[in-house]
């Protein structure tokens, strides 16, 4: 079995995470949402975007957002929390805790940034 690896997705990983995201709205599972762009993938790179890797290449991803709560109603306004905006896993590497190390990653970070408050839009 390879090891996984869980790191922050940079710009050399634009073009594969846009091919991620077709193949997720080609699986027909993204509630009617499309693929998002290159561009719009690469704006939104930073320390709330991650990939997990083999030898093989990428095989998933988890992409979130620093947000402040306004009028949520499961916050207190003015709270920092991290909205999960998506979690992709390749079929042929779910059931194998992908997902679950991802999640545990990105809640590690905002926990090292102070934040302790969470939401899921994926």
């Amino acid at each position: 079995m390879q090891s996984t690896s869980i790191r922050q997705a940079g710009a050399d990983d634009v073009a594969i995470l846009h091919a991620l995201y077709t193949d997720w709205e080609a699986e027909g599972i993204t509630g009617g949402f499309s693929a998002d762009s290159e561009e719009c993938i690469a704006d939104r790179l930073g320390p709330y975007f991650l990939v997990a890797e083999t030898d093989d290449g990428i095989m998933g991803f988890i992409s979130a957002s620093l947000q402040i709560s306004e009028n949520t109603g499961y916050f207190p306004d003015r709270q920092k929390f991290v909205n999960i905006d998506d979690l992709y896993v390749r079929p042929q590497y779910r059931s194998g805790g992908i997902g679950a190390r991802l999640m545990r990653e990105i809640t590690r970070i905002a926990e090292d940034n102070g934040i302790n408050r969470f939401a899921l839009s994926s």
